[in-house]
């Protein structure tokens, strides 16, 4: 039975062999993080959610979103993770240069504003390549 510093040791030497012998990582993926209390308004977020889809799809914006609900988390049992994955922060950047100004988008943003459904929090993260 190995120790939790054995363990630790062995994931590190994995990680330093696979590093140095792999060839070099592609571009970081990158994950827009959004945090949602729906309350009793998950019908207005899937309706939303799927307008904004058709949207990214005609502006050609390459952001992919999926959607999670927590479940065993407590106070934040029920809230909505929303994550809309990019290959890069290029591929983000493109997708916010040809979104920006959309109107089809201002009026989405004015309707979840109104909905009662509120963001928690807004985050940005980059896969760390191993």
């Amino acid at each position: 039975m190995k120790t939790a510093t054995t363990l630790l040791a062995s994931l590190m030497m994995a990680a330093v062999t696979t590093v140095s012998s792999a060839a070099p990582p592609a571009a970081p993926h990158v994950t827009e993080v959004i945090v949602l209390d729906v309350g009793t308004h998950m019908q207005k977020l899937l309706e939303l959610s799927r307008r904004m889809d058709a949207i990214q799809a005609k502006y050609q914006a390459t952001g992919k979103a999926r959607l999670w609900r927590a479940g065993w988390a407590g106070a934040e049992a029920g809230r909505v993770i929303i994550a809309v994955e990019y290959t890069s922060l290029r591929a983000l950047a493109d997708s916010e240069d040809k979104t920006r100004g959309a109107p089809e988008i201002a009026a989405l943003i004015g309707e979840l504003d109104a909905s009662g459904i509120k963001i928690l929090s807004e985050s940005l993260v980059t896969e760390i390549p191993r």
